[in-house]
């Protein structure tokens, strides 16, 4: 036994099926946007000594997210990378610091490797680790001269301290006339 529609009712239903049909269209997500190579702003020292930045960065999952934080790489083959400054109290332009990287999270002799000393971007700024405690990123960029002049002082330089932090190691400060 067939079950037949009357015209009517065959109408009614392809309309009612198209206007399903139409209004699902309206649901649809959006396809997302292609991929850049980075959502993120290249850090200041990063846009001054690109090389520099090429070289911390080299082998990082996150190439992107290591220029937007100056160097500083999070991950390298999954492994979780922390930090720890030494040498000068953290956010101090005017000792010249030493930087390590380290996957324990207390970055216990023997585990913590050299990754980079304090650096001169310019002949007045330098990119200084703020943080002597173990942290995952934070590094600035100041300029010499206002740094000097919070102190009462004209002028101020960027200067390279070779092997500061060992042999074939520099690091940089900031010097006041």
């Amino acid at each position: 036994m067939s079950h037949r529609r009357s015209p009517v009712a065959r109408r009614l239903l392809v309309v009612t099926w198209l206007l399903l049909a139409g209004t699902a269209a309206c649901h649809r997500k959006a396809p997302p946007p292609p991929a850049t190579a980075s959502s993120h702003p290249i850090h200041p020292a990063c846009t001054l000594d690109r090389d520099r930045c090429e070289r911390l960065c080299q082998g990082c999952d996150d190439r992107g997210d290591c220029f937007y934080r100056g160097g500083e790489c999070l991950r390298r083959q999954g492994v979780v990378l922390l930090k720890k400054d030494e040498n000068d109290d953290g956010d101090d332009v005017f000792t010249p610091g030493c930087h390590y990287q380290c996957t324990d999270p207390t970055c216990a002799d023997g585990s913590a490797t050299f990754l980079a000393g304090d650096a001169c971007l310019t002949n007045t700024q330098i990119a200084e680790w703020t943080q002597s405690r173990i942290h995952d990123s934070c590094l600035s960029v100041y300029d010499c001269q206002t740094e000097c002049r919070r102190r009462g002082k004209t002028g101020g330089t960027c200067k390279t301290v070779s092997d500061r932090c060992g042999a074939g190691r520099a690091s940089a400060a900031c010097f006041c006339p």
